[in-house]
């Protein structure tokens, strides 16, 4: 992973990771540690969590963030209405999407909006808002190295689902201990 991942991306400050369940499935990714949501990273993976926001409450994530997919590929990759030359008012209407500045305030939307239910107490509505925010880090900084595309979307996606992933088989070793 080492010459594969990590050395491969700009800079060569990066960590690569990943976990390797009993099932053979793996999830992982790779980071810069120069990059802005590196500290946001370890802020989630070392957050604690409430006994009952564990396991479950991270799989839902998981769960949704997965669902939610086409959805942030759109806020995420915003454009403005003028990248549409001499389109009809339908397809206008189908691409207008946020610009940089309305990206926190549509996910800030999306975040209250559709986990909502899941949210049971402040511990768990911070942990989403700290997800929200390494989703978009994490697209922010990918996005400085491969430019501003569905793959560099998908890639952000994808280091947070893993992100999770880590930490719920963290919090899954901390209740086997007890």
């Amino acid at each position: 992973m080492l010459f594969d991942c990590a050395k491969k991306l700009e800079g060569k400050n990066g960590v690569a990771f990943r976990l390797l369940k009993h099932s053979g499935h793996s999830v992982g990714s790779t980071i810069s540690k120069s990059w802005k949501c590196w500290k946001l990273f370890l802020n989630l993976i070392n957050q604690g969590l409430e006994e009952e926001d564990r396991g479950g409450f991270l799989a839902s994530i998981q769960y949704k963030l997965e669902s939610l997919r086409p959805l942030l590929q759109r806020l995420l990759t915003g454009r403005m209405i003028n990248d549409v030359p001499r389109a009809g008012f339908m397809q206008t209407l189908g691409t207008i999407l946020p610009q940089e500045g309305s990206r926190e305030f549509m996910l800030k939307n999306l975040q209250n909006n559709f986990f909502n239910e899941i949210c049971a107490g402040d511990s768990s509505k911070i942990f989403i808002s700290h997800v929200f925010e390494l989703l978009l880090q994490s697209y922010r900084d990918q996005e400085d190295c491969t430019g501003n595309t569905i793959l560099t979307v998908n890639k952000a996606i994808d280091f947070v689902y893993a992100t999770l992933r880590v930490k719920q088989f963290y919090a899954q070793s901390e209740q086997n201990t007890y």
